[in-house]
């Protein structure tokens, strides 16, 4: 709606108010019972006044940003890049200090900012694609970005967290504008590449995000040709259970993984995630959703089948059963959110599935209770063979009081062999 209109609507308001007026005073007269009405007409006019008054001051703020932004975008050109035929065209205009950030290509502030906004996700992503285009050059204020990101650790401490997002999230806005890469920035962008996967360990905590940010690099900067297919399918299979990853393969040079990275996921009885990746790149008549579904089903249960066996006291191994009996019914559950997901209830009805999980709960609580008998059958055992202990240890007593009583027992009688001990010196029978 353009501002003509909204100040011809808002001057409508008045007449309209005084019609409302009318109105409530005809149907106050017609009421046989002043007592029916709980309020006045003072009480609505109050009201109307109020949102009036808010509605004028927010017109008054929409014409001064009106004003102001067109003078900046007139005054600002756009930077010189080379872009793409299907260069991004920004839909919205972003923030004015946002803006003034990019033009400076100020990076450090830059971060701080999207640190401070992360709250507000969505809009951030919003307005950071079309702010990077006011920068004169949007590839090197990204890449300035991660000055120090090898450090970070030291350098930021408690902050490491928060920056490498903001680098991530930096990274995508650029993806999305397409613009073209030059070699002596791509040739930046792969040393950096290199410095994150120095970083990537299954034990790093922040494991997922360093990861993350080494596939949005090589995506960006098209670096596949820089690492090996098996590591850039491995670093796939890292986070493929998130939800980013399926975005980052949809619109980068990722996506010719994303047949490997299936396939390393079925392999791995995986199937659940493998699902997620068939139905978004469409290849569900090479892996049929309902198979691979079938599939992790029964690995789950072969997994889980063997609930019997003894532990190292040769009494049944009830934790073992405890975990593989939690194990297939996690598994159930993911296969239960699946179907209901993507639609596969011709593959298995969610109501079977919950009920295998009721009869799961109930052999679970019956191992909790058989566990706790034979955990006091285990500590009457150990206190009868801890008697036994003290009864062997009272012939150690007897037999080494007088070094002179050699009246020797007679062998076969059970005694233990401490028993033959005499006045310090072992005795050994013929």
């Amino acid at each position: 709606m353009l501002l003509a209109d909204i100040a011809a609507v808002m001057n409508s308001i008045p007449a309209k108010k005084e019609e409302l007026q009318k109105a409530f005073e005809e149907l106050q007269s017609c009421s046989s019972s002043s007592g029916s009405f709980t309020f006045q007409w003072k009480d609505i006019d109050e009201h109307i006044s109020s949102i009036q008054k808010s509605i004028a001051q927010r017109f008054q703020q929409l014409k001064a940003l009106d004003k102001q932004l067109e003078p900046d975008i007139s005054a600002v050109p756009l930077p010189p890049v080379t872009a793409k035929k299907d260069q991004y065209k920004p839909s919205v205009v972003p923030p004015q200090n946002l803006k003034s950030l990019c033009i400076n290509m100020d990076a450090k502030a830059l971060r701080s900012y999207i640190i401070s906004t992360r709250k507000d996700h969505l809009a951030i992503r919003r307005d950071l694609a079309p702010a990077i285009l006011f920068a004169s050059d949007p590839v090197a204020l990204v890449l300035d970005l991660f000055e120090g990101f090898a450090n970070i650790e030291q350098t930021a401490g408690g902050e490491a967290h928060a920056i490498r997002r903001s680098c991530f999230t930096l990274l995508g806005s650029l993806h999305q504008t397409a613009l073209d890469i030059k070699p002596l920035q791509k040739e930046r962008a792969r040393r950096l590449a290199m410095e994150c996967k120095e970083l990537v360990s299954p034990r790093q905590v922040e494991n997922d995000v360093i990861v993350l940010l080494l596939l949005q690099l090589i995506g960006t900067f098209g670096l596949v040709e820089f690492f090996q297919l098996d590591g850039v399918v491995d670093l796939l299979v890292m986070v493929a259970a998130r939800q980013t990853t399926v975005e980052l393969c949809m619109n980068s040079i990722l996506r010719e993984k994303v047949p490997d990275l299936i396939e390393k996921l079925n392999s791995m009885g995986r199937q659940i995630e493998s699902i997620k990746f068939v139905i978004a790149f469409n290849l569900i008549a090479k892996y049929p959703p309902d198979r691979l579904l079938h599939a992790y089903v029964k690995e789950s249960r072969w997994w889980a089948a063997d609930r019997g066996g003894l532990n190292q006291h040769n009494f049944p191994n009830f934790k073992g059963q405890r975990e593989a009996i939690k194990r297939e019914i996690f598994a159930l559950k993911k296969a239960i959110k699946t179907v209901e997901e993507y639609h596969l209830h011709h593959a298995y009805h969610p109501h079977s599935l919950r009920e295998e999980i009721r009869e799961l709960k109930k052999l679970l609580a019956e191992n909790w209770q058989a566990s706790s008998s034979t955990r006091k059958m285990r500590r009457q055992l150990e206190r009868t063979r801890k008697k036994q202990l003290q009864s062997w240890n009272s012939y150690d007593t007897i037999a080494t009081v007088q070094p002179e009583s050699r009246n020797l027992p007679q062998l076969g009688f059970g005694v233990p062999p401490s028993f033959y001990k005499l006045g310090g010196e072992a005795w050994t029978a013929a």
